[in-house]
């Protein structure tokens, strides 16, 4: 093995250019391919950090019948329920997000905070870094108020004292004792910065409120399916005691990892298959440069083979030369991967969940070593078996009955049309994806995104009890921001596009009103401040804006958008019908529409229609909304000001979540643009290789053939014909991969249908433009070497037969 090894060693420093070549050609693969594997590893194999045995930790939902595909997180009573009625799931959890303000004054500073059940991080089985975790009782209603710390939140605004634990700290404007510090590098559920017990308040959470995150463990020997059958009998057992709200509503449950990845498995798997496809036209490009190179080596192997040498011992030695070359392009397609993985991290515009690791671990290492492993067998494989066919007739021929053989030809005209087949899959599904993206950023967005500000700012409701205190905040607030200099116009709402779908039932005046929650009609229900359109710059249609007047003790007011109208009353007129967004049929419960504004799609990306109903922040109590104020150059210069106007207002408020409008709605469909580019690189990488793949065939072609055409142009045939001849050969393999890709890409871009917007798997532009630039790439490689074949001299071709 050894001496096979030297001798591979010695023939690629001799043929320096070949080995460059296809060296770089396998490392481009692999490559790419050990990039995408290391994402992939990432989603969906690497155990989630300081988590014990997370296979069997579950996620729980509840599903819709009438719409399956709408899921819902549990209500506060639903949960309590499962929680007291459940013998497969071990110590339920519930989580809901809060704004934890620490400091005061001038520079408060907001930590992203978690409820938790108490016994949560015990389910989990993680550690403390120091310190304890909450005790059981300590989620009673009354109990003292204890926090733990993630470990960045003790570092950065602690400077990781030692003897913080047990000390008291101020949380939203109460005494709060830190029990312990959480590990490095932990904050689940994405990236919670502190944790504070659940307190239950189920009379501020009714049943039909489905707001919260529920998490359990399996019991010991416990399957999945067995608490999935526990769960439904719950649910069909809580929709006949509740039929009002949980009729034609199912529990479902899944595996942790599963429901954390759900939105980008499937893409994930797509993309690991594409580039795999990258990776064998690679190999088919270096097997076709080794039935070139076999042409010089015909005469090296008889001769070997005629003085003793076994087919096996031939093929082993070809092999060990293939497989050098493999692990060589795995070295180089290691580099370009850590280049590459450093290049994707710095392209994606979101914080990453803490569980989000994408440095190389030895999956990675284990993946590449399996890919150039792998690979030299493909790409060697079949070269080693058709140089030492026929030797008997190579010696008894003199060198041409074998690797030059009909046969030879076939298997490199094959590999070619298999090149181009996979080329033009992987540049449809890469048209589908850049189309579609380009499809949502020239969507009609229904408002004017350009020069905002966003941020959030809110009061957290353990220390602000007043609510007449929390809506002066706000009417104060908005004026204020709108003073400031350079600032057009100020609005708020309870979720800005893009940001959210707040889904709420309701009922309408003269319809009866339906008997279950599930058959109730559905709007996006948002609060608003008086000058929320003015900001956006949605129109107003007809009727009446929110106004000042609009107040908690004035009748409830709403505006509609062109959107529900056409759903829900076609043909109507609608100004001064009133809807019911309530569980009675309380005055308090009633709204009347004096408004229709512009439609305002919701979540672009995700296909959801617009349906969007605003009501006055004033006739109700929001403890948070996200502020646009519209403002003259760069928006990002104004947050300073923004921060210091809600502290004018009221001091020890933060403002967060600062950035443009555009930048948010950039946040809600980046994955998009995002995987777009990635197949995009990898459609251009398969073009680029399938073209060389074709010349390289159209070459050898050329020059195996160099004697016949010099006897044709010799008889008089024109370069013209030449041409004609050489390319037809060209164009037959273009042809029969382009549609036998076509033919592929009709099949399988059909997974793809759930991530496109406006784009159908089948849209013929995208077919068409993409097939007209593979065919005309493939030509311009064929006619190359058909070109230089008509200048080839008869004589000087003769001559050398």
């Amino acid at each position: 093995m050894w001496q096979d090894l030297c001798f591979s060693f010695r023939l690629l420093t001799r043929q320096p250019g070949f080995a460059f070549i296809a060296i770089l050609a396998i490392g481009i693969g692999i490559g790419q391919a050990t990039t995408t594997f290391n994402s992939f590893s990432a989603l969906v194999l690497r155990p989630l950090p300081h988590m014990e045995d997370e296979d069997n930790v579950v996620y729980l939902e509840q599903v819709q019948a009438k719409a399956p595909d709408t899921r819902l997180n549990l209500s506060l009573p639903d949960f309590l329920d499962v929680r007291a009625r459940s013998q497969t799931l071990d110590r339920p959890t519930i989580l809901m997000s809060r704004t934890l303000i620490i400091g005061t004054g001038d520079r408060p500073i907001r930590l992203y905070g978690t409820s938790i059940s108490a016994e949560g991080f015990a389910m989990l089985g993680v550690k403390p870094h120091r310190g304890r975790l909450f005790h059981p009782d300590e989620d009673a209603p009354g109990a003292a108020a204890v926090v733990l710390l993630s470990h960045r939140t003790w570092r950065q605004h602690y400077g990781g004292r030692e003897d913080l634990v047990g000390k008291a700290i101020t949380i939203n404007g109460a005494e709060v004792t830190v029990v312990g510090i959480m590990p490095p590098g932990f904050g689940f559920p994405e990236n919670s910065d502190a944790w504070m017990p659940f307190i239950n308040s189920e009379k501020d959470y009714p049943r039909g409120n489905h707001s919260f995150p529920v998490y359990a463990r399996l019991k010991p020997g416990v399957t999945l399916d067995a608490a999935q059958a526990e769960l439904q009998v719950i649910s069909q057992t809580l929709a006949q005691q509740y039929r009002e709200t949980n009729d034609g509503i199912s529990i479902s449950v899944q595996r942790l990892r599963v429901a954390t990845t759900a939105d980008i498995r499937l893409l994930m798997h797509l993309t690991l298959g594409a580039v795999l496809c990258v990776l064998l036209i690679a190999c088919a490009n270096v097997a076709n440069l080794l039935l070139a190179k076999a042409v010089d080596r015909h005469h090296e192997v008889a001769i070997r083979i005629a003085l003793g040498a076994s087919r096996g011992r031939i093929i082993r030695q070809l092999l060990t030369e293939s497989l050098v070359l493999g692990l060589l392009g795995g070295l180089v397609g290691l580099v370009l991967a850590v280049w590459d993985n450093a290049l994707i991290i710095g392209t994606i515009p979101v914080d990453l969940p803490y569980w989000m690791n994408f440095d190389f671990d030895w999956r990675v290492f284990a993946f590449a070593a399996a890919a150039a492993i792998i690979s030299s067998l493909i790409f060697g494989l079949a070269p080693a078996l058709q140089i030492t066919r026929n030797i008997a007739l190579e010696l008894k021929e003199g060198g041409r009955g074998g690797v030059g053989s009909p046969r030879a030809q076939r298997l490199r005209q094959l590999l070619v049309i298999g090149q181009v087949a996979l080329a033009t899959l992987l540049l449809i599904g890469a048209g589908l994806m850049v189309r579609s993206y380009l499809k949502i950023q020239n969507a009609d967005l229904g408002f004017d995104p350009r020069n905002l500000l966003t941020f959030r700012v809110g009061l957290p409701p353990t220390q602000f009890t007043d609510k007449a205190q929390v809506r002066r905040f706000f009417a104060q607030l908005t004026p204020a921001l709108a003073a400031i200099p350079g600032v057009e116009a100020a609005g708020a709402a309870s979720m800005l596009p893009s940001n959210g779908i707040g889904l709420n039932a309701f009922s309408i005046e003269g319809r009866p009103r339906p008997p279950t929650l599930g058959e109730h009609p559905f709007a996006v229900a948002r609060e608003i401040t008086p000058g929320y359109l003015q900001t956006l710059r949605i129109p107003l249609l007809r009727g009446r804006d929110i106004s000042v007047t609009d107040t908690i003790d004035q009748p409830r007011v709403l505006l509609v958008d062109q959107a529900f109208i056409d759903r829900w009353f076609p043909g109507e007129e609608v100004l001064g019908r009133r809807l019911n967004f309530g569980d009675h049929d309380t005055p308090e419960d009633w709204a009347t529409i004096v408004g229709v504004v512009g439609t305002v799609p919701q979540r672009l990306e995700a296909n959801v229609p617009g349906f969007n109903v605003y009501s006055a922040v004033d006739q109700q109590t929001n403890y948070f909304l996200t502020y646009a104020i519209r403002v003259q150059g760069d928006p990002l210069s104004y947050a300073t000001a923004a921060q210091r106007a809600v502290i004018s207002v009221l001091p020890g408020i933060p403002i967060y979540t600062v950035q443009t409008m555009e930048r948010s709605l950039l946040m809600s469909y980046w994955h998009r643009k995002f995987f777009g580019r990635v197949f995009a690189s990898y459609g251009l990488v398969a073009l680029f290789l399938a073209s060389l793949g074709i010349y390289g065939v159209m070459t050898y072609t050329v020059s195996q053939r160099t004697q016949e055409l010099g006897v044709r142009m010799a008889l008089g045939a024109q370069p013209q014909d030449v041409l004609r001849l050489v390319g037809r050969q060209g164009l037959w393999l273009v042809g029969t991969g382009l549609g036998i890709g076509l033919v592929a890409a009709l099949a399988l871009t059909r997974l793809m249908s759930s991530f496109l917007y406006g784009v159908s798997p089948s849209d013929p532009p995208t077919y068409f433009v993409l097939s007209f630039v593979l065919a005309a790439i493939g030509l311009l490689a064929c006619w190359l070497p058909a070109r230089r074949a008509t200048r080839i001299a008869p004589m000087a071709s003769l001559r050398g037969s």
